[in-house]
């Protein structure tokens, strides 16, 4: 289920760089939502890196607990 939360908050930061606005001289005004999304999909991976690195440790994955 957290592989599924990661890549849930990784598309939220990937909407937040695509739905930047780009105002100002050379995009300046995009800065902030370009890094607050970066910041996001990085928590998201970190998320997703953790939980399959968890998985390859597990030993019986996807059976039945005991």
């Amino acid at each position: 289920m957290k592989i599924a939360n990661g890549l849930f908050i990784m598309s939220i930061g990937l909407l937040i760089i695509m739905m930047s606005p780009s105002y100002g001289k050379n995009g300046a005004a995009n800065m902030p939502f370009m890094i607050t999304g970066i910041v996001i999909v990085v928590i998201g991976a970190v998320l997703v890196f953790i939980k399959v690195k968890k998985g390859k440790n597990k030993d019986g994955q996807g059976g039945d607990k005991k």
